[in-house]
């Protein structure tokens, strides 16, 4: 019998699949990047009607989308905020009563697909956003980070991001990666982060 089914899960199959490991039904979940909403609409799902879920980006078309895509599926959902603003704004936005308290943050990094190709997530923001969302974790609450290298100014990114969770103490927490290493052009990878 044949199985065309893929043995090795996609990489943001896979960062979903970590997530299921740890995020609870009534946690608390933040989409760092809402784009179009699929990273958002996975964690609702997840937390369910007695967590909660935050969201940011910078384009109004991404929160829009995002916001259409969780009441399309959930029409009474009203535990959710999201925001237009960027992700390096997340600890402002929630505040510090929320240290400590997040079961699961999820990163897109790159540019929303299906529109402006210029407007893509970078760098500094991007390891604020980092540094804020390890303050915000539980203890064993998740990061996922999917990392676009291939695109212009990706490759920046991706370094730094790379750079950044690598370096962290081991005791603040345990970091992977996962990567296809014989994809031409720079495939995206994936990095988690799970706090100790």
């Amino acid at each position: 019998m044949e199985n065309n089914q893929p043995v090795l899960p996609r990489i943001l199959d896979f960062a979903q699949s970590l997530i299921l490991q740890t995020l609870k039904s009534g946690e608390m979940a933040i989409d760092a990047t809402l784009g179009n909403g699929h990273d958002a609409h996975f964690l609702y799902r997840t937390v369910g009607e007695t967590g909660f879920l935050w969201g940011f980006d910078v384009q109004a078309r991404a929160v829009s989308r995002s916001t259409e895509k969780i009441q399309g599926s959930f029409p009474e959902a009203r535990n959710y905020l999201f925001f237009l603003e960027s992700h390096a704004k997340m600890l402002e936005k929630l505040g510090e009563a929320y240290k400590g308290k997040v079961g699961a943050i999820m990163f897109n990094l790159g540019y929303l697909p299906g529109s402006d190709k210029t407007i893509i997530t970078l760098a500094e923001p991007t390891l604020k956003a980092l540094e804020q969302a390890i303050l915000l974790l539980r203890r064993g609450g998740i990061l996922t980070v999917v990392v676009y290298p291939g695109h212009h100014g990706g490759e920046i990114e991706s370094q730094a991001v790379t750079y950044f969770l690598s370096g962290l103490p081991a005791e603040k927490g345990e970091v992977i990666r996962y990567q296809f290493l014989n994809k031409q052009k720079k495939p995206p990878y994936l990095l988690a982060f799970v706090k100790s």
